[in-house]
């Protein structure tokens, strides 16, 4: 029997087919989100009937606030509202569903694929926004359903506006939805920058342009490089004085494409902000799956943990 894990992001849905826990094929096709929930809801059935064969089960990653593994309680780049997506799926394709958060489910998958050694890690994924997921007494933990919403710790009272609705969060400055906010002020100030050029107005950064922005010296590209960081560096460290996990994972574009010296800044804020007396145990890794975490999580999950 196989297992499917499917990926339901704002661009496109990733349908991944394990046996044996390795990927043995995978279909992809646009969200069109816009088209609204039956249409959605449609294209998602279709792909998953698609490769069906023997799977006996499948994960669900969806980029919003999830309770119980069924019920989709917000999301904000799709149409799935308060709805109960995992009794929809069973009804509509025959397979045991389980819905998750996509980063805690990234996180999940990182830590499996580790081989799930250590008890209490701690997930940071930096991408459009700032994920987070929690693995604690060698648990997913979700709280009473959406706990993991690190990028919406408060980082700056009263500083940049952030789409979860409040301010200063964590996400408006480690992400590239906060470091647009600061391109268009830059630009507003008519500072010259290249990750001005061949650009529209409110077109959302891509994090290799970034990078290479970051590499050719680009004051701005540098600029949103050492705040991201240091951002990120400060959030490790004030959840390291909480929890003090086993382990720091930091995935997502940002990371990814940002590189070493992206990992290099942002351990290096860690360990100065981080509580002097805690510094020893402060441990980070970066991603070992990189864009395949949520698939693999989803399907450590549905393979029933």
């Amino acid at each position: 029997m196989s297992i499917l894990s499917l990926d339901v992001g704002g661009s496109k849905l990733l349908l991944a087919r394990f046996s044996q826990g390795e990927i043995v094929e995978e279909r992809q096709i646009p969200t069109l989100a816009h088209e609204g929930r039956e249409a959605l809801l449609k294209r998602m059935v279709e792909l998953i009937l698609s490769m069906k064969e023997d799977a006996s089960s499948i994960g669900l990653l969806i980029p919003g606030v999830i309770y119980q593994n069924s019920y989709v309680r917000k999301c904000s780049n799709l149409p799935l509202n308060d709805f109960d997506l995992k009794a929809f799926i069973e009804k509509e394709t025959g397979l045991s569903a389980f819905v998750g958060n996509d980063v805690s489910f990234a996180l999940y998958g990182e830590w499996k694929k580790r081989g799930g050694h250590f008890n209490n890690v701690v997930g940071l994924f930096a991408g459009s926004g700032l994920g987070g997921g929690l693995i604690l007494g060698g648990e997913l933990y979700s709280g009473q359903g959406a706990a993991g919403e690190i990028g919406h710790m408060n980082y700056i009272p009263e500083g940049r506006s952030c789409g979860c609705g409040g301010w200063g969060c964590y996400e408006s400055y480690v992400a590239k939805s906060g470091m647009l906010q600061r391109l268009e002020e830059f630009a507003q100030e008519g500072g010259n920058s290249i990750l001005l050029e061949g650009r529209k107005s409110g077109e959302m950064l891509d994090s290799r342009v970034l990078a290479k922005g970051y590499k050719l010296g680009d004051s701005l590209a540098v600029e949103l490089f050492e705040e991201s960081a240091r951002a990120l560096g400060s959030a490790i460290a004030s959840l390291h004085a909480v929890l003090e996990p086993d382990l720091f994972i930091l995935g997502g574009g940002v990371v990814d494409d940002y590189g070493e010296e992206y990992f290099d800044e942002v351990n290096k804020w860690a360990q100065i902000l981080v509580m002097p007396s805690m510094a020893n145990t402060l441990k980070i890794e970066t991603s070992m799956l990189k864009g395949k975490a949520g698939i693999y999580g989803g399907y450590y999950f549905a393979k029933g943990k």
